[in-house]
């Protein structure tokens, strides 16, 4: 079912257990007389009416926004971050912390985004997640997320209700003004949805506005800052949102961080409004429980738009409409996993009227991240461009991006096809030059196949030196093994005999560590073998590995050949360097093979 197409009727008699901000309702008694008030006049029609309903509006909205915190006792954490916002309403951010000190980070911050089982969008793609502001101590680096989804009541606060009922979608909006009590509480408290693209970034613009008004400096100042600059409002990106959904770093020591969805498929409707259990009506915020890292709603309810267009993968593809995150009230329990992914046009073609319109999504709304400016001041600038050599020649190295970009063989390839096909329409063109450029093209294929030959013989070095340096870790796990045989025999002579065989006891131990650590530095250097080579083409990577599998090899030789032809598979379908797994391979296999 489209997410852009159906209409969601919301459900206003939903008792929230806090207000729309998660925060603790405070008695409505001392409003009963005017809301009493409000009614009546209603009730008297015409502009009498329309005045009462505006006036009765704003005193309801000041009831249901009583002041200060974001979030009741309750729901409040003390690292949440809250920033002001107008009638005393406020909106609460959650840290998301990015493991390491430095701007350009470590391969700690390479993750896998996407899903084997999800859908063509979905596909496993090594990414690198950042931070926007240094963490406390300096040790990791930080973005923020809203807690929750963006409330009606919070649009409300900052456009005005004419503002919302004018711009979206959603029918129930109309309704507001007519809402008292417990229902008008319910009603503010969902996340707004049903808008366009133009009115939620001029949300996003006014909300940065008021935050930067000159004339309030205690609004600036609870913004997070970055070299003394603020930073600002801003949609989440991709990759930002799906590292929160998955549960950050948190998940990343737990080793859950690949798994589908960040909770068991027995415990997900606690924790996200579906298909299966909110029949199709979105909820007030916050009403299930967060995931780890205290973010409400991420999965399921209104999905959320992201900062940047829609592509087949997210880095890479034609470029679309809108991208959303997290699922809705539409979307199925089974269909609900942090890589699921949907497209929202900003415009649409209405055949009935043969015209294009602004596209609006009743299931789509949007929460916001504070981020900042990757170059804020000229001195920032500098700090960067100092760092950058050590990270190029390290870290971005490893990654699939910087294999593929800087690696000559393939940008030669590439380029040479590239000339190719232009020369092709050269000569389809200009018939009177088609002699000339065929000799041209001649050159050229003359040069592609020594690309193809260099490519060849690439791949096929590459795959050479992995099963050399996997054979010599073999070889050294074995006799660490057989080492540390002899020191358990020496360490029950010892307990037998006497303290004869300390010495010798010491020698069996270090010899058998410094083998040990010759296997670690063989399997480092067969990962970046193995992840060289799994970023030549297919044809290259076959070819190269069946001419090994054809050679007469040693029994560990072949045995290591195994583990060369599943890592490389593995890598081509992840393009992940798992250099800590592979080594548990490694031990697995080798630690007791004999010679």
């Amino acid at each position: 079912m489209s997410e852009v197409s159906i209409g969601v009727r919301t459900s206003l008699n939903v008792r929230p257990r806090s207000d729309v901000y998660g925060r603790e309702r405070s008695a409505l008694n001392p409003t009963v007389f005017i809301l009493k008030k409000c009614s009546m006049l209603r009730r008297r029609g015409g502009l009498l009416m329309a005045l009462a309903m505006a006036a009765c509006f704003a005193m309801q909205i000041s009831v249901a926004e009583p002041s200060s915190q974001s979030s009741s006792a309750s729901n409040a954490a003390s690292d949440d971050l809250v920033l002001p916002m107008p009638k005393s309403a406020s909106m609460a951010f959650r840290p998301i912390m990015v493991p390491g000190p430095s701007f350009w980070g470590g391969e700690e911050r390479i993750v896998q985004l996407g899903d084997p089982d999800g859908g063509m969008f979905e596909g496993l793609q090594r990414v690198q997640i950042s931070g926007s502001f240094p963490g406390a101590g300096g040790e990791d680096w930080v973005y923020y997320l809203a807690k929750y989804e963006v409330t009606k009541g919070q649009y409300v606060s900052l456009m005005g209700l004419e503002t919302l009922i004018e711009e979206s979608a959603n029918p129930q909006d109309r309704e507001l003004a007519t809402l008292t009590g417990d229902r008008l509480q319910a009603a503010l408290s969902e996340p707004v949805s049903g808008l366009g693209w133009p009115a939620v970034d001029a949300f996003i613009h006014a909300y940065n506005q008021w935050l930067f008004d000159p004339k309030h400096a205690d609004r600036l100042s609870a913004l997070p800052q970055i070299d003394g600059v603020p930073g600002y409002l801003r949609l989440p990106t991709e990759v930002e949102w799906e590292f929160a959904a998955r549960g950050g770093a948190t998940a990343l020591r737990a080793g859950t961080f690949g798994d589908p969805l960040p909770v068991s498929a027995a415990t997900l409707n606690n924790y996200a409004w579906h298909r299966d259990n909110a029949k199709a009506k979105v909820r007030p915020v916050g009403l299930r429980e967060p995931n780890t890292l205290g973010l409400h709603d991420m999965h399921g309810n209104v999905q959320e738009f992201a900062s940047q267009r829609f592509l087949p993968e997210i880095w890479q593809g034609k470029p679309g409409g809108l991208v959303a995150r997290g699922g809705s009230v539409i979307t199925s329990a089974k269909e609900l996993r942090s890589s699921t992914r949907s497209e929202v046009g900003i415009y649409r073609w209405n055949d009935d009227r043969k015209q294009m319109e602004e596209q609006k999504s009743l299931t789509t709304g949007m929460r916001l991240a504070i981020g900042s400016d990757v170059i804020v001041t000229p001195d920032y600038w500098e700090t960067l461009k100092t760092s950058y050599d050590a990270y190029k020649s390290s870290i971005r190295s490893n990654t699939p991006v910087g294999l593929t970009l800087e690696h000559p063989v393939a940008q030669g390839a590439s380029a040479v096809g590239l000339a190719h096909a232009g020369i092709d329409e050269l000569m389809g063109k200009n018939q009177e030059l088609t002699s000339e450029l065929s000799r041209i093209k001649n050159y050229i294929e003359q040069a592609e196949l020594k690309m193809d030959q260099a490519q060849q013989e690439g791949a096929r070095s590459l795959a050479q030196d992995a099963l050399r340096n996997a054979t010599n870790a073999a070889g050294f796990l074995f006799s660490a093994t057989q080492l540390e045989a002899r020191s358990v025999e020496l360490g029950e002579m010892i307990n037998e005999i006497g303290n004869q065989f300390q010495g010798q006891l010491k020698l069996v131990k270090d010899k058998a560590m410094e083998k040990r650590q010759h296997a670690a530095e063989q399997v480092d250097a067969y990962a970046k073998r193995v992840a060289e080579l799994g970023e030549y083409g297919n044809t290259y990577v076959d070819r190269a590995l069946e001419d090994l599998s054809k050679r007469d090899l040693a029994e560990r030789e072949r045995m290591a050949l195994v583990l060369v032809v599943t890592h490389v598979s593995r890598y081509r379908v992840t393009r992940r360097l798992s250099t800590e797994e592979w080594r548990n391979d490694f031990d697995e296999r080798f630690g007791t093979v004999s010679q």
